[in-house]
């Protein structure tokens, strides 16, 4: 109960963020109450990262709706809401158990890992967000792509940038520039002009609904093959 107000966004700051980009500035508007909010606990939004992991958002849904189906627990009130699964828990899972739930071996055991030390990583809560990605960075299978947004997602972050993204710095460059592609140094030099805010910029780009042009097969939001760790 007592980090309620920053779930629903209280402890955001957007104070400072005067975007001059038309798209940027208008999308602004049009979201006055937009907040780069902070998750409870980190565990959780770390663990549902991971399963994202070098796969579609399908699929890693449907692997974590299946370890919330299995072992999480019932959530309080009358809402039909299930916790998630307990820390220990995690740990003890066997590779085979994360695999019979669609885990592939690399992210299974990187959130065996990491649940491992759950009391360690939610002593970070509060802390800078620095102080956790140093932290997270020391884990195999944790690498920028996760970091990023496990900061922005779990600590409210509004700077956090998810390096590593297959089509975030496209979307950045497309939106700011009319650039069709680009790599994360461009992306990172668009959004320079931010700092401090790269994450809300990042927000109100998908508020706006831009993406920029497709002219291959599709692939998933997620990063590439092998990028973390």
């Amino acid at each position: 109960m007592a980090r309620l107000p920053a779930l629903l966004g209280a402890g955001d700051d957007p104070r400072g963020f005067q975007p001059e980009h038309p798209l940027l500035a208008r999308t602004w508007r049009e979201n006055p109450g937009l907040r780069v909010t902070t998750m409870p606990a980190i565990l959780p939004v770390l663990t549902a990262t991971i399963a994202g992991q070098r796969v579609t958002g399908k699929e890693a849904k449907r692997s974590l709706r299946a370890l919330y189906a299995r072992h999480g627990e019932p959530g309080p009130g009358p809402a039909g809401l299930t916790m998630a699964p307990r820390p220990e828990l995690l740990a003890r899972l066997s590779l085979d158990d994360y695999a019979a739930l669609g885990f592939d071996r690399r992210r299974a055991a990187a959130i065996k890992e990491t649940a491992r030390v759950a009391s360690r990583i939610e002593a970070k809560w509060g802390e800078p967000p620095a102080v956790l990605a140093e932290y997270l960075g020391h884990f195999r299978g944790v690498g920028p792509w996760t970091i990023g947004l496990v900061r922005a997602v779990a600590l409210g972050d509004a700077d956090a940038v998810p390096i590593g993204d297959f089509h975030l710095p496209n979307t950045v460059a497309y939106a700011l520039a009319r650039e069709p592609r680009a790599d994360d140094a461009r992306m990172l030099e668009l959004l320079a002009p931010y700092a401090g805010h790269r994450y809300r910029v990042i927000q109100l780009l998908g508020r706006a609904g831009i993406s920029a042009p497709r002219y291959g097969p599709r692939r998933p939001i997620g990063p590439p093959p092998g990028w973390d760790r």
